[in-house]
């Protein structure tokens, strides 16, 4: 029998920025032009019936504006929704409209849209990128600052 040992070093620094304040959908666009999501031309903004129109669809308008393809995608607002049907609905709404492991997912609004959208990023395709535009002081701490402790 031979035995050898393999050793493995993190050499990855998955350190990030997180920006708080009012009205950063500017701010956004112009880090997502700055490579913030890599080369991607493609996006999927995911979000609630309530912050659709408070947020999402202007989003969605400034990244189009951009030259990006993007889509808006929602689901009814409420935990309730916060199921394994609402985001196969959601797959199914973007494998129908084309989306691939070619694009970027956006969460925007509160934590139940960060929390059904991060899932849905990590599972589709077997991954793509996430973005999260938290739309509530609770929702970028709990999503965007490194989840929750026991």
């Amino acid at each position: 029998m031979s035995q050898f040992h393999v050793e493995l070093k993190r050499t990855v620094d998955d350190s990030y920025d997180i920006e708080t304040g009012y009205f950063l959908e500017d701010r956004l666009i112009s880090d997502i032009r700055n490579g913030l999501a890599g080369n991607i031309r493609r996006f999927a903004v995911i979000t609630d019936s309530i912050v659709k129109s408070l947020y999402a669809e202007k989003l969605v308008s400034l990244l189009q504006e951009a030259g990006y393809d993007a889509e808006l995608f929602f689901f009814e607002a409420g935990e309730k929704n916060k199921t394994r049907q609402t985001k196969e609905q959601i797959e199914d709404a973007m494998l129908a409209k084309g989306f691939r492991r070619d694009c970027c997912i956006i969460a925007a609004g509160g934590g139940v849209v960060t929390d059904l959208a991060g899932f849905l990023a990590g599972t589709y395709g077997r991954g793509v990128p996430f973005i999260n535009y938290a739309t509530t002081l609770l929702a970028a701490a709990d999503a965007s600052v490194g989840g929750k402790q026991p």
